[in-house]
């Protein structure tokens, strides 16, 4: 551009290519003196750091460096300063205003998917989104929207895998996979190994059926990394595990010691149910305070973990059934569960986890 054309000109170009980049679905990188003055100092100019920033609160998908690196004199420091500088603005861009800005009058199936996937992922608070992708169109889509959780996007293309490196928020991850089961374990022990997601984690899944064809988005499945029962508000205390007893009632005589206890509501005279048992599981709505502050203060003062507001808790446990309460991440999980790094040894048993990391 500062070539061709008259320099004054040049930032409202850029803009402007960026946008129409970003409409298409295309990486828009901008280059050349990025970091100019790096090439001879240790020290960027205030004027380029801000440059460098406008770029990626424009939503350019790469900013690169050329001369400070090829010939300058502090190569290292320049690739630092610029991952700085990037990693500051990404932490500062408006991601829900951008998604709200973008035109969703849109009759693709494909778009419609993206769509409702960062949209998903939003309002269930989930830690990233996994793509399998042939083409990367997948990854593509929804990079435009510029989520705020990393895209995890999975595939067995060299070439996609290598173009995907140029889209802003995507991880792309090169290995062969044959079912839709496979592909969702290797992205999990990837995510999970990289720290991008913790066990009990909310995550979204975005593909195609056809699974494997190019070009059919059109699935969205919301899953996730574990097997989690309910999900509720975190508090704080240790893992319990036991067997879940519903208690309906303070009236009635129910055997809880040593179980989860799981109730609607709570009051002062539930506490002679509660003082023995193991773990306390509360299904109140969140505008009933009065049963979460009884129940918080019975779970204090007999030091019993507790985890509030776990929305259908009675309809996705059953009585009897064997779960973990973890109040910390407000999670109650079928079964036993053992340390993450257990977890994570489980999750990657079926496969080689050097290939995934």
């Amino acid at each position: 551009l500062g070539v061709e054309l008259p320099l004054n000109q040049v930032p409202r170009l850029q803009k402007m290519m960026i946008k129409k980049c970003n409409i298409e679905g295309k990486p828009a990188v901008i280059a050349t003196q990025m970091l100019e003055s790096m090439i001879n100092h240790p020290r960027p100019t205030r004027a380029e750091v801000s440059d460098v920033a406008n770029a990626i609160y424009d939503s350019a998908s790469c900013v690169m460096l050329s001369g400070e690196t090829a010939i300058g004199k502090y190569p290292i420091a320049s690739a630092q300063m610029m991952s700085s500088i990037v990693e500051e603005a990404e932490k500062d861009f408006e991601y829900r205003k951008f998604f709200r800005s973008f035109d969703f009058s849109s009759k693709d199936i494909s778009t419609s998917v993206a769509v409702a996937t960062v949209k998903t992922a939003y309002s269930s608070d989930a830690q990233a989104i996994f793509t399998y992708t042939s083409s990367g169109f997948t990854a593509r889509l929804i990079s435009r929207l510029r989520p705020k959780i990393p895209i995890i996007s999975l595939t067995s293309s060299k070439k996609t895998f290598d173009q995907l490196s140029f889209l802003w928020g995507v991880v792309p991850v090169y290995h062969e996979y044959k079912t839709r089961e496979e592909a969702f374990n290797l992205a999990t022990c990837f995510a999970l190994s990289n720290h991008y997601v913790h066990y009990g984690d909310t995550v979204l899944v975005t593909s195609g059926t056809p699974f494997g064809v190019r070009g059919t988005t059109n699935m969205m499945i919301v899953k996730s990394i574990g097997k989690v029962a309910a999900r509720g508000k975190p508090s704080k205390g240790k893992q319990a595990y036991g067997e879940a007893i519903f208690v309906l009632t303070h009236e009635k005589e129910y055997e809880t010691e040593g179980k989860i206890v799981i109730l609607a509501h709570c009051q002062a005279e539930y506490e002679e149910h509660l003082k023995s048992c193991a773990g306390i599981i509360l299904q109140n709505h969140r505008d009933d305070s009065a049963s979460e502050e009884s129940a918080i203060g019975i779970s204090k003062k007999y030091n019993i973990p507790i985890v509030v507001q776990a929305e259908s808790a009675r309809s996705l446990i059953q009585e009897g059934e064997m779960v973990t309460l973890d109040p910390n991440k407000g999670l109650v999980f079928e079964g036993e569960i053992s340390s993450e790094e257990e977890v994570l040894k489980e999750v990657c048993s079926s496969i080689n986890k050097k290939e995934c990391q």
